[in-house]
């Protein structure tokens, strides 16, 4: 590390980004350093960050509202049928909860929903142009879901009781749920449209 220091120091100015192997990861991890001090910011401590934290809420949160927006007043669908066609809304609206209290095993409960209905949504959804908001809600979900495992890190066990019970949850509406709400013609209807 000393001499990779070294290196750097006959540089002044801007962003230098420093690739090192670290004895406390086990893997190697980028470095980046700022201004004269040439202080390290490490990837745990950029976690920490409650302006990442703060940014990622309120980027949630407002694409959340804004769909919540498009479906309700809008499209006027029912809430019982919002809940199933933008399962997104609510699924972001529970994450910030759990984000908020800082539960471990709540935060990791939704990952799995995060993965499902974001990640997955990637995937199902078009990518036309009134699909964009969509699709950008549901890569910040996916970025939660990265956010969420890596702040976790330091707790595996309640990492795997929250991913336990999200996943029992995804199966049971997937299994014994959707199929009853899709079966009515009218969601079916809905959702053959955003799909298409």
């Amino acid at each position: 590390m000393e001499e990779l220091r070294k290196n750097v120091r006959g540089e002044r100015r801007g962003l230098f980004i420093v690739l090192s192997e670290s004895l406390s990861y086990g893997i190697g991890f980028a470095g980046v350093f700022f201004g004269a001090d040439r202080k390290m910011i490490l990837p745990k401590d950029v976690l920490k960050s409650r302006r990442l934290f703060w940014t990622l809420i309120i980027l949630i949160l407002v694409n959340a509202f804004w769909s919540s927006f498009i479906f309700l007043v809008f499209l006027k669908v029912p809430v019982y049928y919002w809940i199933f066609l933008n399962i997104c809304a609510p699924t972001i609206y529970l994450t910030t909860a759990a984000l908020l209290s800082k539960n471990k095993v709540f935060m990791n409960a939704m990952v799995p929903f995060l993965i499902y209905f974001g990640t997955g949504g990637l995937f199902l959804f078009n990518w036309s142009s009134i699909m964009l908001q969509a699709q950008f809600t549901h890569i910040l979900m996916t970025i939660t879901a990265i956010y969420i495992v890596l702040s976790s890190l330091d707790s595996k066990k309640k990492m795997l009781v929250g991913f336990t019970i999200g996943i029992i949850a995804i199966l049971i509406l997937t299994i014994l749920v959707f199929p009853i709400v899709f079966s009515n013609p009218e969601v079916a209807r809905i959702f053959e449209q955003m799909t298409s």
